[in-house]
């Protein structure tokens, strides 16, 4: 496998600490041997909720124009 060397993305500070590895990736994402399409299950239980951070008005205001 080939190893990681570099991360690019962005980052939004959302207040919680110590936050479980479940909630960054549920374990049913990891039932794979490729690191394809994982982005789809990060944060996941977060992002269910309709008023979640990663949708904010702030949050957005953040991004990068072409994202």
């Amino acid at each position: 496998m080939t190893p990681i060397e570099k991360v690019e993305g962005r980052a939004i500070p959302f207040g919680l600490k110590n936050v479980d590895t479940d909630v960054i990736i549920p374990a049913h994402w990891l039932k794979t041997v490729s690191r394809e399409g994982m982005g789809q299950g990060a944060f996941e239980s977060l992002r269910a909720d309709p008023d979640n951070l990663f949708d904010s008005a702030e949050s957005k205001a953040r991004r990068f124009p072409d994202s």
